[in-house]
């Protein structure tokens, strides 16, 4: 009885594991989609302290369409190089291509913070004051283009090249907060 569990235990641990774990095929696959990816060193300490936090990670964004692996850059160093790897862990978020390095806190909550925000638009709409609201809570600072035509391109290319430090948002003027007050209105 106890070995019959025993198999299921080794059976279970092993397809997390091949789900988990990428090589060289993340060269092969990495311009289309979302991947959170975490470069580590078998022997590293660090690496050990955030596997679990890893793992529960992939559990947390299992239906959001993020792919979150691990390579191991010690098995994998034409990988790790293409990432410019120098230690470990590091930890990166690619969105179609583009890559982001992560540089927070590695926490549950901070990683999967981080990753919600790159997996959407680089811009989002605030189209009502609890939206604004719950903006002004949750990103400091922000950055939000106002007004009932469309953002220049230029803030759009800002929002792309820096949505892994900040937000940015578009908003009509109508639905402004009263304590925020815009020159020229």
């Amino acid at each position: 009885m106890s070995m019959n569990w025993l198999l299921v235990l080794l059976s279970t641990l092993s397809v997390g594991q091949a789900h988990n774990e990428i090589g060289a095929d993340l060269l092969a696959n990495y311009q289309q989609g979302l991947w959170f990816v975490k470069f580590y060193a078998p022997w590293c300490g660090y690496c050990k302290q955030l596997a679990p936090i890893w793992d529960s990670l992939e559990k947390e964004l299992f239906d959001t369409g993020i792919n979150v692996v691990r390579v191991d850059a010690t098995a994998y160093p034409d990988v790790a190089s293409e990432f410019d790897v120098t230690g470990y862990p590091t930890i990166v978020f690619i969105k179609e291509g583009a890559v982001n390095k992560y540089s927070g806190p590695r926490t549950l909550e901070d990683l999967k913070l981080f990753a919600r925000r790159l997996r959407g638009p680089s811009v989002k709409t605030l189209g009502s004051l609890g939206e604004w609201n719950r903006a002004r809570r949750e990103n400091s600072p922000m950055y939000v283009w106002v007004g009932d035509a469309a953002p220049p391109e230029d803030f759009l290319t800002v929002a792309e090249k820096l949505q892994s430090k900040t937000e940015f948002f578009t908003s009509l003027y109508k639905v402004l907060p009263s304590d925020i007050k815009v020159k020229g209105m």
